[in-house]
């Protein structure tokens, strides 16, 4: 689950996958039509769209895949993210977290190495991950901020938001490395299950871009 959390995170696409009854399952393409009763307006839209169509095959991705698989699985979610207009006071703050998300997949593939480099060298890399998640949530927090900022449908704004349980399951996370840190292994492991364990009750990307359609178009 570690491999995936944190780019499912960022659009609240980890989970069980469960929708709304009566939901069918998205196109995964960007084509949806966008209207502006949202106030999003359609370059946003589409901009955005593009990105939630991008992380839906991260869910068929197994929880112990290889980090080549990942990585290329995860590519166009980054490339769809990275052109998301820097400028733009709501999509620019969404945009800024595509390197946090590429530097924590390095960094949980670095644990496959670090070991064999001695105790310093994985002392050093959970210190990163740790302040990576930081940044996660710095960064999600003011681009939540931009979003309250835009002005839209009470709909569109819900499904853009970070929900809150995503920042209870970045701090089980956080727990987790600072436990690790100080040694307390079985605790540590204790942290991360359970963290898991709420990752798995948010939305997996197919109901998170059907949220996304409906609310912002």
């Amino acid at each position: 689950m570690l491999m995936t959390v944190v780019l499912c995170l960022a659009l609240a696409a980890c989970g069980s996958g469960d929708g709304e009854p009566g939901d069918a399952a998205p196109a995964r393409s960007s084509t949806a039509p966008a209207a502006t009763a949202s106030g999003l307006g359609a370059e946003r839209f589409a901009a955005l769209d593009a990105v939630y169509v991008a992380q839906v095959p991260l869910d068929e991705l197994e929880d112990d895949a290889d980090p080549s698989d990942f990585e290329r699985a995860s590519e166009p979610l980054v490339q769809a993210c990275n052109a998301l207009e820097a400028d733009d006071p709501l999509l620019g703050p969404l945009r800024r977290l595509c390197p946090v998300l590429t530097r924590f997949t390095e960094q949980l593939q670095g644990f496959g190495t670090c070991a064999s480099e001695g105790a310093d060298a994985c002392e050093a890399l959970i210190d990163d991950v740790r302040a990576t998640l930081g940044d996660f949530t710095r960064l999600s927090r003011h681009g939540d901020a931009a979003i309250k900022r835009a002005e839209l449908a009470s709909a569109c704004e819900t499904a853009l938001l970070t929900p809150a349980l995503a920042y209870e399951v970045i701090a089980g996370y956080q727990r987790a490395f600072e436990l690790l840190e100080r040694g307390f292994t079985e605790q540590a492991d204790r942290a991360l299950t359970a963290a898991d364990a709420k990752a798995e009750r948010l939305p997996d990307g197919d109901a998170s871009l059907r949220r996304f359609r409906r609310g912002c178009r």
